[in-house]
């Protein structure tokens, strides 16, 4: 599973457009009513073809710029999940004050909720792929969770029973001390952080622990 987070925030309106509605509500231009000015011209659209599924359009239109997400979606490799959020319950626009928990018109909040997808706080402290590797790992799988440049929330697992993810700085991977003085400077990194004797500090062993871990999976990422 791959995520894209688009921080930044995105026009949803004006990435899938209504475009042919036969139905008893003609949806584009009630989408020109509502966008005016910034509305996009039908005949600019890339159409997709919806006939098959129960949305009220026959037809959708996709950005002009986007050329590559139609083929995608055409190719059968692209699905659109439209109208989604985090409501805890049906409300309207006199009532989500009090009915909502999240708040609705805050951008970081949202941004925050997409990655939780737990409205109800039923798996507090995580997110949606983390529970999802949280799932597969409890039937046998092997997973492994990347993130880049930060810890995603969307990647946090279960407190105390996941692992944590890698993070990945935006430029790759970088080997772990290319200028080394000796050949094996690894392996004496590794053998003195693994000497351990009864005094041994559990925060000495911890740290010790931690570096050998990012070593491992350094050279991981790296090969």
């Amino acid at each position: 599973i791959i995520q894209i987070m688009l921080y930044g925030g995105c026009d949803s309106f004006n990435i899938l457009v209504p475009h042919t509605c036969t139905g008893n509500k003609d949806m584009y231009q009630e989408y020109l009513q509502v966008r005016q000015d910034i509305a996009l011209p039908k005949e600019s659209l890339l159409e997709i073809d919806a006939a098959s599924s129960n949305q009220i359009c026959e037809t959708f239109g996709v950005h002009p710029n986007l050329p590559t997400v139609e083929k995608m979606y055409d190719d059968g490799d692209l699905l659109f999940f439209s109208n989604t959020g985090v409501l805890t319950k049906e409300t309207d626009k006199y009532n989500f004050v009090k009915d909502e928990v999240t708040r609705l018109f805050s951008h970081s909040s949202q941004q925050f909720e997409t990655e939780r997808v737990d409205p109800f706080e039923m798996s507090h402290g995580t997110g949606i792929l983390g529970r999802i590797a949280d799932s597969l790992k409890a039937k046998g799988h092997i997973v492994d969770t990347i993130s880049i440049d930060s810890k995603a929330t969307a990647l946090q697992g279960t407190p105390n029973l996941a692992s944590s993810p890698f993070v990945l700085s935006r430029f790759g991977v970088s080997r772990f001390n290319l200028g080394a003085s000796s050949n094996n400077m690894e392996s004496h990194i590794t053998a003195m952080n693994e000497a351990t004797v009864p005094e041994s500090g559990v925060f000495g062993d911890f740290w010790s622990e931690s570096l050998v871990k990012s070593l491992s999976q350094n050279n991981f990422m790296y090969e």
